[in-house]
């Protein structure tokens, strides 16, 4: 489980090294005991350096349904 400093650290590195990150949230809906996950966009910065994608199929009970969606820096997801 990805913490908020990793996430940190990440757009960060992201910055320095001027590369893109993509963050796999395929299960973002989906927590235990209370807690839901972390998503990378909540980051300060992440949205100038990354995307987050999603996917139904997972949240929803769909296997076999290739549905989703890529949210964050509009250039990344336009490329």
């Amino acid at each position: 489980v990805a913490t908020a400093q990793f996430y940190k650290d990440t757009v960060a590195f992201a910055e320095e090294h001027q590369v893109g990150i993509v963050s796999d949230f395929a299960y973002g809906a989906i927590g235990f005991d209370g807690n839901q996950p972390l998503s990378f966009l909540q980051t300060a910065g992440a949205k100038s350096v990354g995307i987050e994608t999603y996917t139904f199929s997972k949240t929803f009970n769909m296997a076999g349904w290739r549905v989703g969606f890529a949210v964050g820096n509009a250039d990344m997801i336009a490329a």
